[in-house]
């Protein structure tokens, strides 16, 4: 690793190539991937559930789709009429605000209510919990987190996007490098 840019963009010299990484997309497709496979995940239950409130439609969308929580690690339980209670959740998700997840999942149910292919919706919740628990853009990351990130990303065959189709990375070649500074 070179550093970080931008409090966004990670610089690294790759196998003889400069390449620029966008540390959100990088995480969530390094989350995402983790989440798929469950293996590398570790679920926790909490001691204080987390609570979160939302409106009857919302609440709706989520209640119907529990058991694909549990799936994957969310132990949702519905508390009331609109008030539901997280029990217990993938360790990655610690700093998740869960209100904001779950209102832009209930959006994403309600647009996908034409979808029945149960494995679509799973990988929709998935990419959201990736996206919801990587690190942020102008998120100031320390050396020791810059190549923990790049070494997850370049030791495993990663795609080159995140869940939602953003590139992760650019790469310039030496000799795109050298043309651009008249060296060749």
């Amino acid at each position: 690793p070179i550093g970080q840019i931008y409090g966004t963009f990670l610089l690294a010299e790759v196998d003889g190539e400069l390449v620029v990484v966008d540390q959100h997309t990088a995480h969530e497709r390094i989350l995402y991937e983790a989440f798929l496979k469950n293996s590398e995940v570790t679920i926790q239950p909490l001691l204080i559930p987390r609570q979160v409130n939302l409106t009857l439609a919302q609440a709706t969308l989520i209640l119907e789709r529990l058991e694909l929580f549990a799936e994957i690690g969310l132990r949702i339980e519905l508390f009331g009429e609109t008030t539901f209670l997280i029990r217990e959740m993938p360790m990655q998700l610690a700093e998740v605000d869960f209100e904001s997840f779950l209102v832009g999942l209930s959006e994403d149910f309600s647009e996908m209510d034409a979808i029945k292919d149960m494995d679509e919706v799973r990988r929709k919740i998935i990419a959201s919990m990736a996206c919801h628990a990587a690190v942020r853009a102008n998120q100031t990351l320390g050396l020791t987190q810059i190549q923990t990130l790049l070494h997850d990303y370049f030791s495993r065959n990663t795609p080159p996007t995140c869940p939602h189709g953003r590139p992760v990375i650019i790469k310039y070649p030496l000799l795109e490098l050298e043309k651009q500074f008249q060296r060749r």
